[in-house]
């Protein structure tokens, strides 16, 4: 617990009130990475004006009849502090995070210094335009080529004759083949957000390896992208990586198409590129929280869009929250998209315990 007689002073902040019903702001304070506070919060944070003490904020706080405690102020102010907002207190939050959470995603390496994509994204400003332009042209003909010809079906490539012909010399170089053309998408689709992310004027705050769910990953953090005000640049960012997928997956299929005489490479190729191509598609998928999520949640700005919307269910059918509140408007798109993200979650659950079960049975 911090005194009651400190006298916090905040650096700048701006807000933003990106919740139609004015309960979620970002925060923006400079050269920090912005975060969300409810209405409530907001409240607290424009009574700290550096002249007030910790305890004359509580004495505000009850005589406008809140029901919050000193230590749950105190806490707060903690919580906030993680975000450096305060020019005279920085403290460390004791919050652990659940150890599935700890878990989840483990960082390896990692870097703050985006020159390499301030580099890019400057150095080719002036024609990157017509450069995407000509890509997302190439890339959608191309992919929309390959889904007609080869319609996401793995048994026109890998035949029995097709699979009657491979030989163990053939394994390990389909092994090399498929983790280094699968590192390099990766790559590229994170650095397409990367140099979009500075292509608007705004730093990369980290770009490293790590695990997700123990699987290795690229990422690289462009939150700062919030500071810009215009949503379809935000949209953009999120849309930089797909895109990128889907120009390397009509790269693939131009190299396939001209270079691959052998037959059974050429399938082997084919195979790699329907797979590539279903996850660009899936990473658009709004229901689940990929890039498409992220695109539709700026788009229709509402920040946890998914979160929202499962909690108004709740609400609906088990009485859990207060949904009155809400304007007509959002109470139909948080049904929509909660039982949208709630029924393709349920069959994705379900296919994988069949496929689970088919493979345990056989």
């Amino acid at each position: 617990m911090i005194s009651a007689d400190l006298v916090l002073i905040k650096k700048e902040l701006t807000y933003k009130n990106i919740f139609d019903d004015k309960y979620s702001y970002v925060v923006y304070c400079k050269d920090n990475n912005p975060f969300k506070i409810s209405d409530f919060g907001k409240h607290i944070l424009d009574l700290i004006d550096g002249k007030r003490s910790v305890q004359d904020v509580f004495n505000i706080l009850l005589k406008d009849k809140n029901d919050i405690e000193l230590d749950t102020l105190s806490n707060f102010i903690v919580t906030l502090s993680a975000n450096n907002i305060f020019v005279n207190f920085e403290c460390e939050t004791s919050e652990e995070k659940p150890f599935l959470k700890k878990i989840s995603f483990i960082k390896l390496l990692s870097f703050s210094n985006d020159t390499f994509f301030k580099y890019i994204a400057e150095k080719y400003k002036g024609n990157l335009v017509l450069l995407i332009a000509f890509l997302y042209s190439t890339s959608i003909t191309w992919a929309l080529i390959h889904y007609f010809y080869s319609g996401f079906s793995f048994s026109i490539h890998f035949n029995s004759e097709t699979i009657n012909n491979i030989t163990l010399a053939h394994v390990p170089i389909f092994v090399i083949l498929f983790f280094t053309l699968t590192f390099t998408k990766i790559a590229l689709h994170e650095s397409a957000h990367a140099v979009s992310c500075r292509f608007f004027g705004q730093k990369v705050r980290g770009i490293g390896l790590g695990l997700y769910l123990f699987s290795p990953v690229f990422y690289v953090d462009t939150t700062n992208i919030w500071h810009v005000e215009n949503k379809y640049k935000r949209i953009m960012v999120s849309f930089a990586g797909p895109f990128s997928d889907m120009a390397f997956v009509s790269s693939l299929y131009l190299f396939q198409s001209f270079f691959i005489t052998d037959y059974i490479y050429a399938n082997y190729f084919s195979v790699i590129i329907s797979v590539y191509l279903i996850k660009a598609f899936l990473n658009l998928n709004p229901f689940l929280k990929l890039d498409g999520y992220y695109m539709i949640m700026d788009f229709l700005e509402t920040p946890n869009l998914r979160t929202h919307s499962l909690n108004y269910l709740k609400g609906l059918f088990l009485k859990g929250e207060n949904t009155n509140q809400l304007s007509t408007k959002k109470k139909f798109l948080f049904l929509f998209f909660g039982l949208f993200s709630f029924i393709i979650t349920l069959v994705f659950i379900v296919r994988l315990f069949v496929l689970v079960l088919d493979f345990i049975l056989v």
